[in-house]
């Protein structure tokens, strides 16, 4: 018995812009082929905002419906970023000293924007584990156009 819950609807969000209104569709466990461990020991750090997942007030919610994204995946969720961390999940106007730490663990830590992490999701694809070329490729498709405003980019001296 017991009528089983609204089976396999997809959480659609419309962004605005992006080739007349592009649509990010939010992985979920059992819809098409993402499996419900696909992030299973692993620790994801959520840096910037996540506009794709919704606004409400200081951008929070798409940072909430971010991490319940990867909970549900059976990540784990910090706030910081540390030598435990896998993934820095990169969202519009990320913070430069999350991202610069990243970097700087060579490898450890994968860079990866919501799309390439829902494009993994939704095929059930299991991360590259850390430190490999293919966690390499991954980091190096991130691009980061701005940092939040809160972080004053230096400048470079020839390196």
């Amino acid at each position: 018995g017991g009528g089983g819950g609204g089976g396999g609807s997809a959480l659609v969000i419309s962004t605005k812009g992006g080739g007349g209104g592009a649509q990010f569709i939010v992985p979920r466990p059992g819809n098409g082929l993402a499996v419900a461990g696909a992030l299973q020991g692993k620790t994801v750090v959520l840096t910037g905002i996540f506009p794709e997942l919704g606004g409400g007030m200081g951008l929070d919610l798409g940072k909430q419906r971010a991490k319940e994204m990867v909970e549900r995946f059976g990540g784990r969720v910090t706030s910081a970023v540390s030598g435990k961390t896998d993934v820095l999940l990169v969202g519009a106007e990320p913070g430069m000293s999350k991202v610069t730490k990243a970097r700087a663990m060579g490898g450890r830590c994968m860079l990866m924007n919501l799309d390439q992490l829902a494009a993994k999701l939704h095929v059930g694809l299991a991360l590259p584990d850390s430190g490999t070329s293919g966690a390499l490729a991954v980091t190096q498709g991130v691009v980061i156009d701005s940092f939040s405003a809160g972080y004053k980019l230096a400048p470079s001296n020839g390196g």
